[in-house]
């Protein structure tokens, strides 16, 4: 089956791919309303792995959603418009998918954030909450069908929807970690979608008591 490749990113998609050595993938964009001109760069590339999909400012949460329903593939990996992959990331998830074929859930470092913690190499992460910023958007490899069990990210929430994500998935799956940096994401540039956020839209982080997070 192809594995398929949910990018945010308009602007660098296909330079981004392009790099990782590994061609078996659609690239679903989602255009969350630019009103930039991004979509005319899109679909000035002649690619047929490439699918736009354009919708009304939505939110990120609910971008993602989109792309994750039209997805087609066994394997789900996203990406920020504002973050970059490093050369070689998806064939080292693949790779890494192959090698633990009963996991679900793949990763690796951010650059300049490895976990200090876990050695050189694979892990196998049994505490999520033991690891900050172990899970990232940008540097995951999922089954589709994890997302049918956890469900998606949450709408209309900007601050924890992802965390939300990630805590549910830990709930019920491993985590195969790759601690090498692979995922470039920007702390502080004027457009990072992590620092364009209304408080109002807080997740409700009591929710997470009822959650049955019980690692092993």
């Amino acid at each position: 089956a192809t594995t398929e490749i949910y990018s945010l990113s308009l602007h660098d998609a296909l330079p981004i791919f392009d790099s990782q050595n590994y061609t078996d993938m659609e690239i679903i964009i989602v255009n969350d309303g630019s009103t930039d001109g991004s979509v005319d760069v899109v679909e000035s590339f002649c690619d047929p792995r490439i699918r736009l999909i354009n919708q009304p400012n939505g939110g990120v949460s609910k971008a993602r959603n989109h792309g994750l329903h039209e997805a087609k593939g066994d394997y789900i990996a996203l990406l920020d418009a504002d973050d970059t992959w490093r050369p070689g990331f998806l064939l080292a998830m693949i790779s890494l998918a192959k090698q633990y074929p009963q996991e679900s859930v793949f990763g690796a470092a951010q650059v300049d954030r490895p976990i200090k913690t876990l050695p050189e190499g694979v892990s196998l992460v049994e505490d999520f909450c033991s690891y900050f910023y172990c899970f990232c958007t940008g540097s995951l490899l999922i089954k589709r069908e994890v997302f049918k069990e956890v469900g998606f990210f949450r709408e209309g929430i900007q601050i924890g929807e992802a965390f939300d994500l990630w805590l549910r998935i830990a709930c019920h799956y491993h985590y195969v970690y790759l601690n090498k940096p692979f995922l470039k994401h920007p702390d502080t540039t004027e457009n990072n979608l992590s620092m364009i956020r209304e408080l109002s839209k807080t997740f409700p982080y009591w929710e997470w008591y009822a959650y049955p997070y019980s690692p092993k």
